[in-house]
């Protein structure tokens, strides 16, 4: 019979373990002498320091040929962490020690040590130890501080857009038409709907100025460029001019001249001249469609010869130049330009092969003089041959869904002083009473300069009639006061609607940038069946977001670029983790390295910013330098030459070679076939290649005058779901492709071909490829992150299915040398799917790194992204 000790009390002192009849005696010989082991004696936590889940451990003590007379157990001193220490002996073979872990807000951030040693003895002195004795338990637990909170919760969990207040709200009791602002007036004007056909102007402070009534309702409102004349157009009979004076401090609207519109057939669009020629574009007398004009003092109309499209108008505020833009939803991908003759009329100056004239007409977009904006969120300036030249867009941010379907900018205003602007985006369907699912309407604003987004917002709903109903924007106008807006709305329910004008403090608006998509639900993540994790011994919650990151091992610096809650570039130092923020002023899209490594190029919707390293450190403003360029800057590589390289501009996918000095865009002498292409350019810069999945490579050379073809290869890229290169910084000619297969060129032919690759397939993993590459302790060792799913992201694969892991390369023998396995990371007493971004070498650690990760499956807003300083675990070194 076994008699065993069964004790559940608290520790202090000694416990006695014993053993059954028969367990041993004083005759045992050698091979029966008493052992005591212990599998797990390393024992690591990590937790968020505001945590209050308890950990409650168990070790697992197996023994062997206990004495008759039992042994004494005793330990050390134990970790100020640990308490409440208790044993446990279910049999003679096995003995449990149960403790438990203090909670991570018992703690103070940081890494806490210490050691628990067990001592198994024959006497109660302990000068008898028996074999394994002591056994000595480490432990590690690092308490990472709190996140800080910088997403701000939505007010209503279904709409995650922050609301706005209008400062005064002035109710309309009309329907609204069409509406207008002029600058010269320093009023709204506003078409009253068929009920009250009239034109109704008002003040800064919504009171009214001035109303003249029309003889018959109306449907469409136009204003000359210096805001003192009025087009009225009533269908296809009546066109009215109204001049506008101010007089006392009032508006004095009075009629001008009225015009028969007998003969057109259909009229596209109107606009009026400061000197009161109308122009107008449409058919007439059953004719193809024509632009038309009508001087102020006759009374026909004269028809241009050149036959257009159906077209919008709009007269550039220099009043010597008219364009016709495309109508919405015709891709017809272009706009023709005219000069404006007092004698002659509009003449015709050729057709601007450019897509973007299909969002016509174009407003002003204040304070910058040049500049319009089309409906469609492009911005555009003439430049000096009259041509219309990108200069950015009003555009959801890229890599952004859309708020919503068929999306159009309705309205554009300066706030007042050229503060911000503000933009209203809307669904393009008509919002009417029974269709008012489908509708909406958003408050977009941006800085002036830049249009650098600041935020998306919705209005405060309004009351009318008792009943609480939604407050569309309709169009924004600019006041005097700085910082501020009028705004015409509309509330919309299913038995009413009403307007009202309204201010708006747009400096007042609080910072409301678009988070990043939640990563969808949680789901348990797994942990790495074969590696052991990686050892953590400091984490950071990052409180920003990461689009795109670069490690720089010759300064000891990590890159990180990030759109929320600012548009910055972070510098991480790797020894300290320390931080240098450098504020952008519009949302980043791309990254590279400046060929003499002194700078970093961002690349932004419209333009470039270059950020000098080596005093960046000391003002991080003016180590920025700002570069137009027409088009989006995302994929990008620099040469040797000051020239930045495009895998694809504006709507299109041939590369193109930037100038940095001059501005002068030169295309390459060969087209690339399609999009997605991505660029990079090996040491020592002379060349550049161009990538696409799933197998194409193209090689350019460098010159001072763009990339020249050098010709291209299909690769064999398995393992790989997109062909992206990976730089091996000190190999000339070397490129490593995702799914870890090097491509050398040869030194006798030039050609380059596939050679080796590395061992990335582990275990049971069928896939994997390589996330980053950094160069480790010596040339021929290589650090590598590697992911044994092609693609992690969310929608793509089940991210719960991703493992991810830190390995070290020797990539002249293709041999992989050690491993280790990125863990779940537990929040709220939750574990979390950790993905990698970025790895690079930590100098200051055998084995060490430091890791830019992100969590997946419903993480806290708050604690998507980190940066931590690990180490390879004993075991895989």
């Amino acid at each position: 019979m076994v008699k065993a000790l069964r004790s559940r009390l608290l520790w202090a002192g000694w416990v006695l373990l014993l053993a059954g009849c028969g367990g041993g005696g004083s005759g045992e010989d050698a091979q029966r002498q008493p052992s005591v082991f212990v599998a797990q004696t390393e024992f690591r936590y990590e937790r968020v320091g505001d945590d209050t889940a308890r950990i409650e451990e168990t070790v697992s003590i197996r023994l062997t040929h206990l004495p008759k007379d039992g042994l004494f157990v005793s330990h050390g001193a134990v970790p100020a962490f640990l308490s409440r220490l208790h044993f446990e002996q279910p049999s003679s073979t096995q003995a449990l020690l149960h403790f438990r872990v203090a909670t991570a807000r018992e703690l103070d951030p940081g890494l806490h040590t210490g050691e628990l040693q067990l001592h198994f003895c024959r006497d109660e002195a302990c000068e008898q130890p028996i074999a394994g004795s002591p056994v000595v338990l480490s432990f590690s637990y690092l308490v990472t501080p709190p996140p800080v909170q910088h997403y701000p919760e939505p007010e209503e969990p279904g709409d995650p857009l922050a609301r706005l207040t209008p400062l005064q709200l002035y109710p309309l009791a009309y329907e609204v038409v069409d509406s207008a602002f002029s600058s010269a007036m320093s009023s709204v004007l506003l078409l009253a709907a068929e009920a009250e056909p009239g034109i109704v102007a008002y003040g800064a402070d919504g009171a009214e100025l001035a109303r003249y009534t029309l003889d018959q309702p109306a449907q469409r409102l136009r204003l000359s460029n210096d805001g003192t004349l009025v087009l009225v157009q009533s269908g296809l009979s009546l066109l009215q001019v109204v001049a506008l004076q101010q007089a006392n401090g009032t508006v004095v609207m009075s009629p001008v001249r009225q015009v028969d519109l007998g003969g057109f057939d259909a009229l596209d669009d109107l606009a009026i001249a400061d000197d009161g020629t109308l122009y107008a574009v449409g058919v007439r007398n059953d004719s193809p469609a024509a632009l038309y004009w009508l001087p102020a003092d006759e009374t026909s109309w004269h028809r241009a010869e050149q036959q257009v499209q159906r077209s919008m108008l709009w007269l550039h505020p220099d009043g010597l130049t008219l364009y016709l833009m495309s109508t919405p939803g015709l891709a017809t991908g272009h706009y023709s330009r005219w000069s404006l003759d007092r004698d002659q009329g509009p003449q015709w100056q050729g057709v601007g092969e450019d897509d973007l004239a299909d969002c016509g007409p174009l407003r002003p977009l204040g304070p910058v003089e040049g500049r319009f904006q089309s409906i469609c969120g492009d911005t555009l300036e003439t430049n000096a041959d009259g041509a219309l030249v990108y200069a950015g867009t009003l555009r959801h941010p890229r890599y952004r869904a859309a708020l919503f379907d068929k999306t159009m900018w309705h309205s554009v205003a300066s706030a007042g002083g050229g503060a911000r602007v503000l933009g209203i985006q809307g669904s393009a369907a008509a919002c009417v009473a029974a269709e008012e699912a489908a509708c909406r309407w958003v408050l977009s604003i941006f800085s002036a300069e830049a249009l650098g987004l600041w935020g998306d917002y919705l209005l405060t709903d309004r009351v009318v009639g008792g009943e609480n109903l939604p407050q569309h924007p309709v169009a924004a106008y600019p006041l005097a006061e700085p910082g501020q807006v009028m705004l015409l709305t509309r509330a919309v329910g299913e038995q009413s609607e009403a307007y009202a004008l309204a201010i708006l403090d747009v400096d007042a608006a609080p910072r409301a940038l678009p988070f990043e998509p939640d990563p969808g639900p949680y789901r348990t993540p797994r942990t790495h069946p074969e590696l052991d994790a990686l050892v953590v011994d400091e984490r950071q919650f990052l409180a920003h977001n990461v689009v795109a990151a670069r490690g720089l091992p010759a300064r000891g610096l990590i890159a990180l670029l990030s759109d929320y809650p600012q548009h910055a570039l972070y510098l991480y130092d790797v020894m300290s983790l320390d931080s240098v923020t450098v504020p952008l002023d519009k949302q980043p899209l791309g990254l590279a390295l400046s060929p003499d490594e002194d700078a970093l190029l961002v690349g932004h919707d419209g333009r470039m910013t270059t950020v000098a390293l080596d005093t960046v450190a000391d003002n991080p403003t003016a180590a920025t330098r700002v570069f137009p360029f027409p088009g989006v800057v995302a994929e990008l590589a620099a040469d040797r030459f000051d020239q930045i390289h495009l895998s694809e501009t504006l709507r299109q996918s041939d590369p193109v070679t930037w100038s940095v000095s001059t501005g002068e865009l030169m295309a390459s002498d060969r087209a690339l076939i399609g999009a997605g292409w991505q660029l990079d350019a090996t040491p020592p810069l002379r060349l550049v290649h161009a990538f696409r999945y799933p197998d194409q490579l193209v090689h350019f050379e460098v010159s001072a005058t763009g990339l020249q073809y050098l010709g291209q290869q299909a690769l064999e890229t398995v393992g790989a779901a997109a062909l992206r290169m990976l730089r091996l910084s000190g190999r000339d000619d070397w490129l490593l492709d995702d799914g870890g297969h090097f491509v050398l060129s040869d030194p006798v032919t030039g050609q380059w071909a596939r050679q080796g690759a590395l061992p990335l397939i582990l275990g049971d993993s069928s896939e994997a490829h390589l996330v980053s590459v950094a160069p480790w302790v010596s040339e021929e060792q290589w650090l590598t992150l590697e992911s044994e799913w092609i693609s992690c992201e969310p929608g793509r694969r089940q991210v719960e299915m991703c493992l991810h892991r830190l390995a070290i390369h020797d990539i002249d023998r293709h041999v992989r040398l050690a491993s280790g396995a990125l863990a779940p990371i537990t929040i709220d007493g939750k574990p979390y799917t950790q993905l990698g971004v970025l790895a690079v070498a930590d100098p200051s650690v055998t084995g060490g790194a430091v890791l830019v990760s992100r969590l997946y499956g419903s993480a806290p807003r708050t604690a998507r992204y980190q940066i931590s300083r690990v180490r390879l675990p004993e075991s895989a070194r």
